[in-house]
């Protein structure tokens, strides 16, 4: 009889673990205890400035999917405005892919090229895609690149492109980030790792790449908390 209930304890126990695996308990629990053990909260950097789109822009310039490529051409003519302050590297989060006004386009990319080391934004779009061999279906590969867009042509002949694919957990967090895709057989850093890597060139400071797993992510231990960073504009 004990031996009975001893099965039958240890099948609920399985049956109760294996719901709460399923339905993602367990990977949110992880994710807790990684935020426990490895989240320290730090100062934040001054020298990195973020140039936000904020309502008041919204209110001045209208949607955003809505602004001519000369507000972004006119924001990095500022920058490079002052030959004494130009930033070492700056990150350009918004992707600018095919064409639209020739003169917009032509003063995006001359106003990138004239700052100088410019990280533009890149994209890859993940699918299945299923590799054949002699006419049959050899194996399928559910985290394939089935698509990429990239800068037009102007820009991103001067620029860097720095891909902007993320990763939230089931809380809206991002604790991984990908630090490359590879389109075509070619490795395409983050924009945030380029940006690290032209600063880091900038002021003679050794480049490292963080450690990642099988597909290319890295555990990121930030310094704060969303809302805890001021130093923008």
């Amino acid at each position: 009889m004990n031996i009975r209930r001893q099965w039958i304890i240890s099948l609920a126990a399985a049956l109760v673990i294996t719901l709460l695996a399923g339905a993602g308990a367990i990977r949110r629990i992880d994710s807790w205890m990684q935020d426990w053990l490895y989240q320290r909260p730090g100062v934040t950097s001054d020298d990195i400035i973020i140039i936000g789109i904020d309502d008041a822009a919204f209110d001045v310039l209208g949607p955003y999917n809505t602004w001519d490529r000369n507000i972004m051409a006119a924001a990095i003519e500022m920058l490079a405005s002052d030959p004494d302050n130009r930033p070492a590297a700056t990150a350009v989060d918004v992707l600018y892919a095919g064409s639209t006004s020739e003169s917009a386009d032509k003063r995006l990319a001359e106003a990138a090229d004239a700052l100088g080391n410019v990280v533009t934004a890149s994209l890859a779009e993940y699918g299945e895609e299923v590799t054949w061999e002699n006419g049959h279906a050899a194996s399928l590969d559910r985290s394939a690149v089935i698509q990429y867009e990239q800068p037009f042509d102007g820009l991103r002949d001067a620029s860097v492109q720095g891909h902007i694919n993320a990763m939230y957990d089931t809380d809206g967090v991002m604790r991984h980030a990908l630090l490359y895709v590879e389109p075509d057989g070619n490795r395409i850093y983050s924009m945030a790792y380029e940006a690290y890597r032209l600063y880091a060139e900038a002021h003679g400071i050794e480049c490292k790449e963080p450690s990642v797993n099988h597909k290319g992510f890295f555990y990121v231990p930030f310094t704060g908390r969303p809302g805890s960073y001021y130093d923008g504009v």
